[in-house]
């Protein structure tokens, strides 16, 4: 049986994705009274999800690989065809760029998804290759290497995969196994440190090693004891904070059990995400946002969120449609191995 928990998690932190991502888009918006909220929003939303995503990878990660990799990266084609010729036919970009844009997608579109892929491939080939008792230091090797990797435009990946790696490995290996959310001694604590964390590094939004688009070497960093410190609150926040939000809802839920008609939103957080600022981008070249409360961006963000999920529901109600934004594995499954054996087999014949 599905555990509500995990979908009325993701429902409330992609809200904060949305409500975080107003400002990039719209600097003017920005109110000074966001700020502190907003360090809390960085520290805890991507976090979250690569947490989740290691958790629920643990059933798939010694098969169903190509079937894992596909959901993540077929997305990211397919909406990519959809912005290109909406951004072709309002005269954005030419013939030639709305053809290449699809695959440009795939490689430079979603910083989420294409580290969720990295780092899914990674831990399957370790399962897949290393011997169970020398997993987790071959992945702490790798994470080492990533932490040394190189910085430039060939590399930038590996700065965001380096960041979410202890996420994903913290979900798959540590969570799935012991249910530390399910554990009130463990997610207290936890829920002291991330709040501790937090005070203590109020700049977690701004610094340049606490975020995912860290572009400092591993020099600089060495040489910044303070940028040390921040990378590591910043990893305690995001682990911290997950068992306290899990925990917290599993609670919530015993108490007003009729919460957990919201389960139902957190079931189109892919969609959600590839969606939500498309209509933002649309609505900023016509009107311009300038500074707002912390109430009004959230009602905005949530306004934004709804449209978005029953743009997804639609999607999901259409089969066609579902197949072409989302993909059909077993379809494509079926075609390669119907071509395997029409070309391979019968050449062996």
């Amino acid at each position: 049986m599905r555990n509500p928990i995990f979908d009325i998690g993701k429902f409330v932190i992609m809200l904060f994705v949305v409500y975080g991502h107003i400002p990039h888009l719209y600097p003017k918006s920005f109110d000074p009274g966001m700020s502190y909220f907003s360090n809390l929003n960085i520290g805890m939303s991507m976090p979250f999800f690569f947490i989740v995503s290691g958790y629920f990878s643990a059933s798939s990660i010694s098969s169903k690989v190509f079937k894992r990799l596909f959901s993540f990266l077929w997305p990211l084609f397919s909406f990519g065809v959809v912005i290109a010729l909406s951004r072709y036919f309002v005269g954005e970009i030419s013939f030639w760029k709305m053809l290449v844009y699809p695959v440009w997608q795939l490689f430079f579109g979603s910083w989420f998804l294409r580290t969720l892929a990295i780092i899914f491939l990674i831990h399957a080939l370790v399962w897949r290759f290393a011997p169970e008792r020398f997993r987790s230091v071959v992945l702490l090797l790798i994470y080492g290497l990533l932490f040394f990797a190189p910085r430039d435009s060939v590399f930038f990946w590996t700065a965001q995969v380096m960041h979410m790696f202890p996420y994903f490995t913290f979900g798959m290996v540590v969570m799935q196994k012991w249910r530390c959310y399910d554990n009130s001694w463990v997610a207290v604590p936890a829920g002291i440190l991330f709040l501790l964390t937090v005070v203590l590094e109020g700049n977690i939004r701004t610094n340049g090693m606490a975020f995912y688009w860290v572009s400092s070497d591993w020099r600089t960093v060495l040489n910044d004891s303070h940028l040390i410190f921040c990378f590591f609150a910043r990893t305690i926040v995001g682990i911290s904070g997950t068992i306290f939000f899990l925990w917290s809802l599993e609670k919530l839920l015993k108490f007003i059990p009729r919460l957990t008609f919201l389960a139902k939103f957190g079931t189109t957080t892919l969609g959600v995400y590839l969606l939500h600022e498309w209509p933002l981008v649309m609505v900023g070249k016509h009107f311009e946002i300038n500074a707002m409360p912390v109430s009004v961006s959230l009602g905005l963000a949530l306004a934004l969120f709804f449209v978005c999920h029953y743009i997804v529901i639609f999607i999901n109600s259409v089969s066609f449609i579902r197949n072409f934004f989302f993909g059909n594995y077993g379809c494509l499954e079926n075609s390669v191995v119907k071509f395997y054996k029409k070309i391979f087999i019968k050449e062996t014949l």
